[in-house]
């Protein structure tokens, strides 16, 4: 793949890229001047981890190229943590369950706002943009750990329902016996 300083080649989209971002944009292809942060230097640098050497995406060098030290990024990373506990401390309380599904499908809903919001105030709350036009950060490191926890609590509805429909079957197989 050759790379000038006027465009980029635009990578092949791979299936982990299709299912995180939903579309076919990945990053942009022409450098925009004075952009700075994670986009910048995935889109200058020759030795970037993001893009493996078929052009494909590469998760792990992706996520090797955000900085872990900041802040921001370590609270989101236990603010998931702590979802994840509090949702597996209800797995008995439906109600809760249903309340957490809610609002973190709520959050995913929300993403793109949130991904633009953020994108216009980086400056507030870290040290590089890593925030694009088409949410690839935000799709990575935000919506895809709160869609793992809402799908722990559907499988965690599955097996309730499961369970009640056996008891259900077990009930009526004895009161039919009588």
């Amino acid at each position: 793949m050759t790379r000038t300083n006027k465009q980029i080649a635009r990578p092949k989209p791979c299936a982990i890229c299709l299912f995180i971002s939903g579309s076919f944009l990945f990053c942009e292809t022409v450098p925009v001047p004075g952009k700075v942060g994670l986009w910048s230097k995935m889109e200058k640098s020759e030795n970037t981890r993001v893009f493996n050497d078929e052009g494909n995406f590469d998760l792990l060098g992706f996520l090797y190229e955000i900085d872990w030290t900041e802040g921001w990024i370590i609270g989101l990373v236990i603010w998931h943590v702590m979802m994840f506990l509090v949702s597996y401390r209800a797995r008995h309380k439906i109600n809760i369950q249903c309340a957490l599904f809610l609002a973190l499908s709520t959050l995913v809903y929300f993403s793109e706002q949130i991904n633009e919001l953020a994108a216009n105030n980086w400056r507030l709350f870290s040290k590089q943009q890593y925030f694009d036009k088409q949410g690839m950060f935000i799709s990575v490191l935000f919506s895809m750990p709160i869609l793992l926890n809402c799908l722990m609590i559907v499988v965690n509805w599955l097996m309730h329902t499961n369970g009640a429909l056996s008891q259900l079957i077990r009930h009526r197989g004895r009161n039919m016996n009588d």
